[in-house]
């Protein structure tokens, strides 16, 4: 499983590697959104250990050609380096069993950090070998801090194959999402999109700002289900936690949750 929890290390360290598809999704000019180019993709998590600093975090993403369409922060690393210091969700980035969440942009205090215009958020569920991640963009416009402008759903195993199309894996391939187990409370109603994949469900907010907000990813892995909650109060910025919720997809049929 995915593990930002960096021990001490002597030297370079591959901690994990993984192969697999990004779907990319932009807005329609009816404001609707689209699913608009799907290509073969890898990401890998690297721990260095620099003599006489800090351990690093370093993340690498690999992408076939993507559409001209697709912009080509959505491409990149949502964060290329981090420290354990930062692993806190006063600086926006906090892991949890097997989920966890990152952003960039703004005063983010991640090294390598994008333009500050920009604001990327990506959640994640990594379970054994398999793996799906969502990842947010948005950009300054006149009317609002932010605007959400595109989105990926990225589909991995690790050390998976390049096809970008995984028919029959029980962790991605069947039916359509049902929605979040567990729905976090926001404010700006109207505000947040929802999608409905093969066994996924998201929702997240589309202008930012001062709100309470969570990005959400919900996911049928096989006989499990789980979700991901990113909350905050404000989009770019630090977090107020970072929640999964982890039960056999069964039992979640029957038993809604009760906290």
């Amino acid at each position: 499983t995915l593990t930002l929890t960096l021990t001490p290390l002597n030297s370079r360290h591959v901690a994990d590697d993984w192969r697999g598809s990004t779907q990319v999704f932009l807005p329609n000019d009816d404001g609707a959104w689209k699913a608009a180019d799907s290509f073969s993709s890898s990401s890998a998590f690297t721990i260095n250990r620099p003599a006489g600093s800090p351990q690093e975090l370093v993340v690498t993403e690999q992408n076939d050609a993507a559409g001209a369409d697709v912009p080509a922060r959505l491409l990149d690393p949502t964060v290329a380096k981090l420290t354990p210091a930062l692993l806190r969700a006063a600086a926006g980035y906090q892991a949890v069993a097997k989920g966890y969440s990152f952003w960039s942009g703004g005063d983010a205090a991640a090294m390598d950090a994008p333009p500050a215009d920009e604001v990327m958020l990506e959640v994640g569920i990594a379970v054994e070998d398999a793996r799906v991640r969502l990842k947010a963009l948005y950009a300054p416009v006149p009317e609002a801090p932010h605007k959400l402008t595109a989105f990926a759903i990225v589909r991995e195993r690790r050390n998976g194959g390049d096809a970008a199309v995984w028919e029959g894996d029980a962790a991605f391939d069947g039916a359509t999402g049902k929605g979040l187990y567990d729905p976090p409370s926001v404010s700006g109603e109207g505000a947040d999109i929802s999608l409905y994949e093969k066994r996924l469900t998201l929702r997240l907010p589309t202008v930012g700002g001062s709100q309470i907000g969570a990005v959400s990813l919900d996911w049928t892995a096989d006989t499990m289900r789980y979700q991901v909650d990113r909350k905050f109060r404000e989009l770019a910025g630090g977090l107020t936690s970072v929640e999964l919720v982890e039960i056999s997809a069964a039992d979640a049929e029957i038993h809604p949750p009760d906290w």
